[in-house]
C-alpha cells in the first residue's frame, strides 16, 4: 500500500477485524503517519463499537457487505486448495467446570437439540448481510484459546446465522469443534465443524428457537460425533446481545 494513499476504503473492515494480518499492518503503517485517516479510523472503531447495540436500526453499507462477501469467497477457495495441517493436542479437558460457572450466572433447565447444518454457509452469510436487522456478534477466545476468535452473524428475530471463525487450532482425529447456544445457563448443542488453514471455519447455526432466546454462544472440543452436554474446555464464548 502507497504511504501517500489514503485507506479510507479499509478502515471499516479495519475497525471489524475483517482484514488479513499483512493488511493490518500496511493500514497500521499508514494510520503512524497520517493524521486524518486516524481520525477517520477512531470514528470507524466507535462506530463498530455500536454494532452490537445499534446494528438492528441501521442497514449495512453495500460496500461493506461486497468487501466481506469478497473475503469470504477468497478464504473458501484457500481453504479447498489447502493441505490439513498436522493436528496438535487438543488442551486438557475441564468437564463441567465453566459451564457450572455460567449456570450459576443465568440459572435455568436444560433443553436437548440436534446440530445444524454444515453446508451453504456462504449464501446463507449473504442473505443475512443483505437482511435488514443482521447483528454481528463478537465472539472471543477464552484464555485456553487466547488466539481465537469468531464472528456470529445472524438476525435476533430469525432462527439461522453463520458462525465465522479463526485461530482455532486444529484438532486430531475423531475431535471436532461444536457450537452451543445457551438458554437459561444451560448448553443446547447445535452445529459441529472443523477448521481449516490458519483455524478458520464457516458453520450454519440453527437455532432451536429465534436467536433473541439466547444468552450466549460458545465453542468447545468435543467427539467427532458430538455430545449432548459439554465435555471440552470453552475455547470461544460470546453474549448475544441485541
Amino acid at each position: 500500500m502507497d504511504d501517500e494513499q489514503h485507506v479510507d476504503a479499509e478502515l471499516d473492515a479495519y475497525a471489524l477485524g475483517a482484514l488479513e494480518a499483512d493488511e493490518v499492518a500496511a493500514v497500521e503503517a499508514h494510520l503512524s503517519g497520517c493524521a486524518r485517516c486516524r481520525d477517520f479510523a477512531v470514528r470507524s472503531r466507535a462506530s463498530a463499537g455500536m454494532l452490537l447495540f445499534s446494528a438492528p436500526l441501521v442497514e449495512p453499507a453495500p460496500d461493506l457487505r461486497a468487501r466481506i462477501l469478497r473475503r469470504v469467497h477468497e478464504v473458501a477457495i484457500a481453504d479447498a486448495a489447502a493441505e490439513t495441517a498436522p493436528a496438535p493436542a487438543p488442551p486438557a479437558e475441564r468437564a463441567g467446570a465453566d459451564w457450572g460457572l455460567l449456570g450459576r450466572l443465568f440459572g435455568g433447565r436444560r433443553d436437548a437439540g440436534q446440530p445444524g447444518d454444515s453446508g451453504r454457509a456462504s449464501a446463507l452469510l449473504e442473505d443475512l448481510l443483505a437482511t435488514p436487522g443482521s447483528v454481528v456478534w463478537n465472539v472471543a477466545g477464552t484464555a485456553d484459546a487466547p488466539g481465537a476468535a469468531a464472528r456470529l452473524i445472524g438476525v435476533p428475530g430469525g432462527r439461522d446465522a453463520v458462525l465465522v471463525t479463526s485461530g482455532l487450532p486444529h484438532l486430531p482425529p475423531g475431535r471436532v469443534y461444536q457450537v452451543w447456544l445457551l438458554r437459561g445457563g444451560q448448553p443446547v448443542p447445535n452445529a459441529l465443524f472443523r477448521v481449516a488453514r490458519g483455524g478458520r471455519g464457516r458453520q450454519i447455526v440453527r437455532a432451536p428457537t429465534t436467536l433473541g432466546d439466547f444468552q450466549v454462544v460458545a465453542v468447545t472440543p468435543e467427539p467427532e460425533s458430538g455430545s449432548p452436554a459439554p465435555t471440552g474446555p470453552i475455547l470461544l464464548m460470546g453474549e448475544l446481545t441485541a
